[in-house]
């Protein structure tokens, strides 16, 4: 695949979203089980034509925090787009795309980027990709926003006696990752911290 840019959550919201990402609500449990892998939004895809040293360059221009918002969710026919949460596109966002598609060339075709994906499965499962986007919606993990488009991940417990349901996030970091061969062998090349503006 080559390398990625990722739009990483804070770690309070990474931990939230592992414990739904590592535990698919699938019977019987696939084997072997599926990839575990860090949450976060896939910004661009990256030629592997584009050294290391030049993602870090630009990312590294990338000037305080920024807010993406989750817009809904959708299984596809693709191992990688599985079950996908589409980000919903904002001026901030779109401002970023364009400033790093003018430093190097990238894949941010619309629809799919960016995007956070929820998990990874085979094609010999392609009916589970939509199975387990309905079973987090059974079980409330995930709901659609009232009276507006959007979608927020809930982490409340089941008997809903903790609210804690998740719209989006304020990003903090942005890693290059190289994204070659299975999913587990997968490297964080570099780490960009981003902090708010003053």
């Amino acid at each position: 695949m080559g390398l990625a840019l990722w739009i990483v959550p804070p770690a309070s919201v990474r931990d939230k979203l592992k414990a739904i990402m590592d535990n698919p609500p699938l019977e019987p449990e696939i084997e072997p089980p599926l990839p575990l892998f860090e949450p976060h939004i896939t910004l661009a895809s990256v030629p592997v034509s584009v050294t290391e040293a030049k993602l870090k360059d630009v990312i590294r221009d990338i000037q305080g925090t920024f807010r993406v918002d989750f817009e809904s969710v959708e299984a596809q026919q693709t191992y990688f787009r599985s079950a996908i949460v589409h980000i919903r596109k904002t001026a901030e966002l779109e401002n970023l795309l364009a400033s790093i598609k003018t430093a190097i060339p990238v894949d941010v075709k619309a629809p799919y980027y960016p995007h956070m994906s929820l998990f990874y499965i085979d094609d010999v499962r392609a009916a589970d990709r939509q199975l387990v986007i309905d079973r987090l919606f059974q079980s409330g993990h995930l709901v659609p926003c009232s009276g507006s488009t959007g979608l927020a991940i809930n982490f409340a417990p089941e008997d809903g006696s903790k609210p804690d349901a998740l719209h989006g996030f304020d990003a903090d970091a942005i890693w290059v990752v190289l994204c070659d061969g299975p999913v587990n062998d997968w490297r964080v090349l570099y780490k960009q911290n981003l902090h708010p503006k003053t």
